[in-house]
């Protein structure tokens, strides 16, 4: 499945999923204008500089501790503290998703405006 989002604030984002086999292994990749963030599960994050945009960035791996949401949503019921990943963020991401789902059964293009007004649990 392969989904392209468009923001206004001239960001487009292109998001493909696919089944893996062993060879590229489960996790994400994330190319922007910059560079590359790539993530596999049990290794850390890596980040490769775009050569044209960021000629003299520098290579960087990055600690991926691991963030398990249903061990810190509890933990936070518990303690009262914000959650790594709050509702608004899950919001954003579902609404993003529903509408994705809205394009690829109505076969056409779907805007936030006509997502919300077809179901206003999301509104």
């Amino acid at each position: 499945m392969a989904v392209i989002s468009n923001f206004p604030i001239d960001i487009v984002v292109t998001w493909r999923s696919t089944f893996s086999n062993k060879h590229y292994g489960l996790g994400d990749r994330v190319l922007g204008s910059d560079g590359t963030i790539e993530h596999h599960l049990e290794e850390r994050a890596h980040y490769g500089p775009g050569k044209i945009n960021r000629p003299h960035g520098d290579d960087a791996l990055g600690e991926t501790p691991d963030l398990s949401r249903m061990q810190n949503w509890i933990d936070c019921i518990r303690s009262r503290e914000q959650p790594n990943a709050p509702v608004e963020l899950g919001y954003s991401s579902a609404l993003a998703l529903h509408m994705a789902n809205l394009s690829y059964k109505n076969k056409r293009r779907v805007r936030l405006e006509e997502a919300k007004a077809i179901t206003p649990e999301y509104s």
